[in-house]
């Protein structure tokens, strides 16, 4: 989208722990052209820092360790120097844990997408024109229904943007069975017979092992 042709506005971006763990790091997304505004302000609520704390020290699979190491390291990075993410894009890092009531608001404390859900109305309160200029940025469909609930638009980042997907350890070992499987398959001894005539050595058959059932024990 060109420039020229993008609103004139800031939006306000929330972004959850997916977006940090499942897509390029933040400095390679063209936020701009993305929302098709020109300004951005990149907003992540404490929720998402433990989130990704979390993840770096106790997930088990070693990738998603080693993305949520890496995106605290660019967001420690971002915050330490001028906050801008790229050309027309900043960070903003939230302190506040939000306070809402829970009950009247139908949410729950304990649930993560409900904390961010709570943190843009509190931010949505203390600036009311954040109602028209704030978005979820998530590929979560949880997310999305309770956000559709409470009357904040939810955005999709584009598939370029999207990381290869992690197994997790069992399907990772179940892969590597079955590659030694196919392996064992394939490396199955073929038997040439030849006979010495005199000093002259004759090809006189050709075998292929094959695969055998093992023999039931004896009763």
């Amino acid at each position: 989208m060109e420039k020229e042709k993008m609103e004139d506005k800031t939006c306000y971006c929330f972004l959850d722990t997916n977006t940090f763990l499942h897509y390029q790091t933040i400095t390679d997304i063209n936020w701009t052209e993305e929302l098709g505004v020109n300004q951005i302000v990149l907003v992540v609520c404490p929720t998402v820092i433990r989130e990704l704390n979390n993840k770096k020290d106790s997930d088990n699979r070693d990738k998603i360790r080693e993305r949520a190491r890496n995106a605290i390291s660019k967001i420690r990075e971002i915050k330490s120097g001028t906050k801008i993410v790229r050309p027309d894009v900043e960070l903003l890092l939230l302190a506040d844990e939000p306070t809402v009531d829970w009950q009247m608001e139908g949410l729950d404390e304990k649930i993560e997408d409900d904390r961010i859900i709570a943190s843009i109305i509190c931010e949505q309160r203390k600036n009311p024109t954040l109602k028209d200029n704030s978005v979820i940025v998530s590929s979560d469909l949880g997310l999305e229904i309770k956000a559709d609930r409470k009357d904040i638009k939810l955005h999709l980042l584009s598939e370029k943007y999207l990381l290869p997907d992690i197994k997790s350890p069992e399907e990772e070992e179940l892969n590597e069975l079955r590659k030694e499987i196919a392996l064992l398959k394939n490396s199955l001894p073929k038997l040439d017979l030849s006979l010495l005539i005199g000093e002259k050595l004759s090809k006189f058959g050709h075998f292929s092992l094959q695969k055998y059932n093992p023999l039931s024990p004896m009763q």
